[in-house]
């Protein structure tokens, strides 16, 4: 087995997820994130990754809940489940998801920036991890951007992006996360679905008589 993983998932559950683009043969962007986001959760159970974390954030609540929430900054910012060993509770999370209201994008990776710093502090993982399944439907606030990008590498923290693109996608959103040190970008729509793949699990040996 590789080494020891902490991932934060960050849902976009702004208005624009939950539209189908004028299409009606599309999906709605929520949906394809959610079908991802439950194999992600659901492969890591099944193969066995006891010793990894996972926490779930989601972006445009219409509620709070995050410990940076200053009455100003971090609103709309819900952190669903701190760290933890990755477990059934997260996959129903994600399927209980709603549609919720505008906040800023930045505000929600950095509360989860926040979450696995120092949900890792002084642990050692092979890997710390964001991903974020968004349509970029709106360009984020960049004030702090370069203080933010210098706490990413500073962390080593990798931001995936399952992108979901729609009318509304904005280019300027894009540009800003290809800023991000350790950025992976990956289309949501044209990337299948994984199913799931058994546990290979060694035979054991039966020895005859009583």
């Amino acid at each position: 087995m590789s080494g020891k993983e902490a991932v934060v998932l960050v849902v976009d559950t702004r208005p624009g997820m939950f539209k189908t683009d004028g299409n009606k043969w599309q999906e709605r962007p929520i949906d394809r994130a959610i079908g991802h986001l439950r194999v992600k959760v659901l492969q890591r159970i099944m193969d066995d990754r006891s010793t990894d974390l996972m926490g779930l954030v989601l972006l445009g609540t219409e509620e709070t809940e995050n410990a940076l929430f200053d009455e100003e900054n971090y609103g709309h910012i819900t952190v669903v489940s701190d760290l933890a060993a990755t477990s059934l509770a997260t996959e129903k999370r994600l399927c209980d998801i709603k549609e919720g209201v505008e906040a800023d994008l930045l505000d929600a990776l950095v509360v989860a920036a926040d979450l696995l710093m120092n949900g890792t502090e002084k642990k050692k993982f092979a890997l710390k991890q964001i991903v974020l399944a968004s349509n970029l439907a709106s360009s984020p606030n960049t004030q702090g951007l370069d203080d933010i990008l210098e706490r990413f590498k500073d962390a080593e923290l990798n931001l995936e992006c399952l992108l979901l693109e729609t009318n509304e996608t904005r280019d300027e959103a894009k540009e800003i996360l290809g800023r991000f040190p350790y950025f992976e970008a990956i289309d949501g729509w044209t990337t299948t679905i994984p199913r799931l793949r058994a546990k290979r699990v060694r035979p054991t040996a039966v020895f005859r008589g009583a």
